[in-house]
């Protein structure tokens, strides 16, 4: 255990201010992920899916359009972090060796403003894809999607930085999330039902 003078709180603000500007920089990544989130975004909801409606027979058309959803929200966050991470990793590790901040203190700021920056985005997917496939025209339903979407992209990211930890390089941390979000998707229920999979 370290002696850290700064108060936890402004070790937050501090860097959480830092990583505001890094994101700022990287206005081309946050471009692409726009671009992109409203290109998959129409595709899902202009595709196959359109107007589907909410009776027995289309049990089979709406899961499977939760699926893609499911999907690309996954895909992409776990990408972002696994490619984010192991940039930042070395100065992090110098900076908590040397007493900076603590590593809650780091993580939390980190978070937070992945979320500033994720968040909308995030909401622009879900009103284009929930509206145009014909999930349950209720406020109710669409936060539920909308939370097990946030939900989803926490989870991926946390995926991401957990293999990043472990793995340095970008392209080791590259493939082994792949790997990593192959199993999850493949046993997560979506291809084989939870009867089948055996613990």
């Amino acid at each position: 255990s370290m002696d850290i003078e700064t108060a936890w709180h402004e070790q937050f603000w501090v860097l959480f201010r830092r990583e505001t500007l890094i994101h700022i920089r990287e206005v081309d990544v946050l471009v692409i992920h726009v671009v992109a989130t409203l290109v998959v975004s129409l595709f899902i909801g202009l595709g196959v899916w359109r107007g589907l409606s909410n009776d027995q027979a289309s049990i089979d058309p709406l899961r499977t359009a939760m699926y893609f959803c499911v999907v690309f929200q996954g895909v992409v966050c776990c990408f972002l972090g696994s490619c984010n991470f192991p940039l930042e990793r070395a100065l992090m590790l110098r900076e908590r060796q040397g007493g900076t901040y603590y590593v809650s203190a780091y993580y939390l700021g980190k978070t937070t403003v992945e979320a500033i920056f994720y968040l909308p985005v995030l909401l622009v997917f879900s009103l284009i894809t929930y509206y145009l496939i014909g999930f349950v025209n209720e406020p109710a339903h669409f936060i539920r999607y909308f939370v097990f979407l946030i939900l989803t992209n926490n989870a991926s990211i946390a995926l991401a930085n957990a293999i990043s930890c472990v793995f340095v390089s970008i392209e080791m941390a590259t493939v082994v999330t792949a790997f990593a979000f192959e199993i999850t998707r493949l046993y997560g229920g979506w291809y084989i039902s939870p009867v089948q999979i055996t613990i």
